[in-house]
């Protein structure tokens, strides 16, 4: 027997409390209901502020001023990211050693790596890390795979902290791809977790060409610890131009501004 409405909706937020996502397939059988129920629900619920609708399901809204886990923050802005991690892919070049961090924007850039020759690929990301040896053993990347290690943060499947720092030491890179909480002219780029923001500073100190990736919600956002200025930084790639007030700004710091809305879903990668 199925669950009425708001017992039904109750069981909903216990599940995602408990996952951090929830699928609507899953959540339909579990809770002996249609889709089409379930869908109203999450409806309902997203309209009461209880949760944020992804494609095919739902995931937990992330306290103000809190930086989400890294499986809700794969959930959100999908097409966005892979349109951001497309645009980035193409600035490297056979032969770089470039960063990853452990963002989910960079994450999107690995599929469009794969028949780049002679890379070495830096990172702190677990995903990024696993991804890149699923290819490897296809044969379809064939360049070196560098994992930072250091203190784990298993919400985030990262390193981070001073361990972490401290293992950069002997490295530079040609490129490092960064990702962000927020971005503002006055404030430069920012996160939410210092560790993860201390990280990404020296990561752009390291590096010959620091590029930013970060879809449109993070633009106009002040996030706690700042990351870099904005002339630090070389390359912002977003799914979005500027906002049109911030041009003299981003001109005067010599930030390059690439808009990646004009690439279409069809060519985003896996």
């Amino acid at each position: 027997m199925s669950l009425q409405g708001e017992e039904r909706k109750a069981k909903i937020l216990q599940l995602l409390e408990s996952k951090g996502k929830v699928e609507t397939g899953y959540l339909a059988k579990t809770l002996k209901v249609s889709t089409e129920t379930i869908r109203r629900d999450l409806d309902e619920l997203e309209g009461s502020g209880k949760l944020k609708k992804v494609y095919g399901g739902a995931v937990k809204i992330a306290q103000k001023g809190e930086e989400a886990p890294h499986l809700i923050r794969e959930a959100v802005n999908v097409e966005a990211k892979k349109r951001i991690g497309q645009k980035a892919a193409a600035m490297v070049d056979p032969g770089d050693a470039i960063f990853l961090d452990e963002g989910t924007t960079t994450l999107k850039m690995i599929p469009y790596l794969q028949h780049i020759r002679g890379l070495t690929v830096f990172t702190n990301s677990f995903p990024a890390a696993v991804k890149l040896m699923e290819y490897t053993n296809k044969q379809l990347f064939h360049g070196k795979i560098i994992f930072i290690g250091g203190e784990v943060n298993s919400g985030h499947a990262r390193t981070a902290g001073s361990l972490t720092e401290h293992m950069l030491d002997p490295f530079y890179f040609t490129k490092a791809f960064i990702s962000i909480d927020g971005m503002d002219p006055e404030a430069g780029f920012t996160g939410y977790d210092s560790s993860k923001s201390l990280l990404a500073a020296k990561v752009i100190r390291r590096t010959k060409e620091a590029v930013v990736v970060a879809d449109f919600s993070k633009v106009g956002t002040r996030a706690s610890y700042r990351i870099a200025g904005l002339p630090e930084v070389h390359t912002m790639i977003c799914d979005s131009p500027p906002p049109s007030e911030w041009e003299e700004a981003i001109a005067g710091a010599g930030l390059r501004w690439l808009d990646a809305s004009d690439l279409k879903s069809g060519n985003t990668g896996d």
